[in-house]
């Protein structure tokens, strides 16, 4: 009996003893596993971005990555080549002190990174002229309105980007200009904002519709029909009332001389129509001396409306369409003009007949009211005519 319990005591210390030795065998191939795992040492160091920008007086945080070991905060050290530009501190949170552009550093053991840091004067606020926050816009007739803002930084000498955006640029677009042009029928949020990110202003952009998108009305279709009363003649056989409507917008278009007093022209469209707009270009000969928006091109002037024509002249039977004034871009005076007031002629103005759309006429009567030069004779380059046929 004795025998067996030293049998017994002898195996369960050998069975203790292999134990140990698997067990501190583990621990220690534990450890130098461990150890190998962390001592695994970085090979490259990269900072986040090719160069950061930040205002004077703000902060922007840099990250840096070294790689393939992972970091802790304490062990990237951080420093500034110019601490009178830019600051930083050890989390990497740089901050603007003044205005010019210096280099932070980062360091991780032997590896060590560098980025470029601009400091720029930040804005204050962005100065919109006018200072509307809601404005309405319009379709009109298929041709859609515009509106330009003027906008300034303050300061003056702030170096932060400024842009503009549309929160729908099915309703309404924006240029990097502030000029803002309706699309369609809704609501859009136009922002100027600085590219620094604290300053930016909304613009509420309401748009509506009128009318139906109008075609141009056949030139072909037209025939002059001159009234008594219209004091009418043309002025040579080479500015015939005819050169007007003959789609060549570089003629002598057409002109008329007679007695002083309001002279008038009346044509016949050839279809009932509903008129959406009158669209009017001026006559210009630069290489002669004559520059648009002057001699005896109109400058204000009637136009009249009939769906049938009554040939004694009188003005009973006529409907007022529109009020027509023709706008020189530049406002210099008579024989001066620019580059906008040349463009302007090119591109001939339009006049919406809004108020009386709804009119049916095939009879156009044009009373001139006023020309540039206040001649007894007035000339107009070439019109052309939009609305729906009835």
């Amino acid at each position: 009996m004795k025998n067996n319990q030293q049998l017994l005591n002898l195996k369960r210390s050998i069975m203790q003893k292999i134990y140990r030795f698997i067990s501190t065998g583990f621990l220690s191939v534990l450890i130098l596993v461990s150890c190998q795992k962390d001592s695994v040492e970085a090979t490259k160091l990269e900072i986040v971005g090719d160069k950061i920008l930040v205002g004077v007086g703000r902060s922007e945080t840099v990250y840096a990555n070294p790689f393939p070991s992972p970091k802790k905060s304490s062990d990237l050290n951080w420093s500034s080549d110019d601490v009178s530009i830019v600051k930083v501190d050890q989390n990497g949170s740089v901050t603007g002190v003044s205005i010019g552009s210096t280099y932070v550093n980062v360091k991780f053991g032997s590896l060590t990174a560098s980025v470029e840091v601009e400091v720029y004067e930040p804005l204050t606020d962005i100065k919109l002229t006018p200072t509307n926050d809601n404005i309405s816009l319009q379709v009109l007739f298929g041709v859609a309105e515009s509106f330009q803002f003027t906008y300034a930084p303050l300061p003056a000498n702030s170096s932060e980007l400024i842009t503009w955006t549309s929160s729908n640029i099915n309703v309404a677009t924006v240029s990097n200009t502030g000029y803002i042009t309706a699309v369609g029928t809704g609501n859009a949020i136009v922002t100027v904002s600085g590219s620094g990110g604290k300053i930016k202003k909304e613009i509420n952009v309401s748009v509506t519709k009128i009318g139906v998108d109008p075609v141009k009305l056949d030139r072909e279709l037209f025939l002059k029909t001159i009234l008594p009363g219209d004091n009418y003649q043309d002025r040579s056989e080479w500015w015939k009332i005819e050169g007007i409507w003959n789609g060549n917008k570089d003629s002598g278009g057409g002109s008329s001389c007679s007695l002083a007093g309001p002279q008038s022209f009346t044509f016949d469209l050839g279809v009932k129509v509903n008129l959406a707009f009158f669209h009017l270009f001026t006559w210009k000969s630069i290489s002669e001396g004559y520059g648009p928006f002057s001699e005896s091109n109109v400058k204000k002037f009637e136009v009249w409306g009939a769906e049938t024509l009554d040939e004694s002249g009188s003005w009973d039977s006529w409907t007022k369409l529109m009020d027509c004034e023709v706008n020189k871009p530049s406002g210099l005076p008579l024989q001066e003009y620019n580059n906008d007031d040349v463009q302007a002629s090119n591109d001939g103005q339009k006049f919406y007949n809004s108020a009386k759309y709804d009119v049916p006429l095939r009879y156009l009567r044009v009373k001139v009211l006023e020309t540039w030069e206040g001649t007894p004779c007035w000339r107009i380059g070439e019109i052309e005519l939009f609305g729906s046929k009835l």
